[in-house]
């Protein structure tokens, strides 16, 4: 007997052996998300170059890694050492030139591990 697949809202399934099928912009988000997040912080980082990057870098910065934390869903911890990090990578001269943010999340994204399950048919 085989489980059907269910479409839920929620990300959590209260069966494990359940399997829930990814919309379009969930596969979107999981596929180019962590190096889209790189390439707009590295684009925000860049918008502030230079002086102007001392007095918006902090809220442009801020305001961006809220949002990211947000969209990537971290937790309480997660989100201000994301906030954090993205307010001194904006105010800092002379990271403009550079894609790190970019670099950073395709290597912790390439670095994640997955749990594949597999499931087997009986005949």
């Amino acid at each position: 007997m085989e489980k059907q697949t269910q479409n839920t809202s929620d990300d959590t399934l209260k069966d494990p052996g359940q399997v829930r099928e990814m919309g379009p912009a969930e596969r979107l988000l999981r596929s180019f998300g962590p190096l889209a997040g790189g390439v707009l912080l590295d684009l925000v980082d860049l918008a502030t170059f230079g002086p102007v990057g001392l007095y918006l870098g902090p809220v442009i910065g801020g305001l961006l890694g809220w949002w990211l934390a947000r969209v990537y869903r971290f937790g309480i911890t997660g989100q201000c050492v994301l906030i954090t990090l993205t307010v001194v990578y904006c105010t800092l001269p002379g990271t403009g030139l550079v894609p790190l943010a970019t670099i950073i999340f395709g290597l912790v994204r390439l670095a994640e591990t997955h749990r594949v399950k597999r499931h087997h048919q009986e005949d």
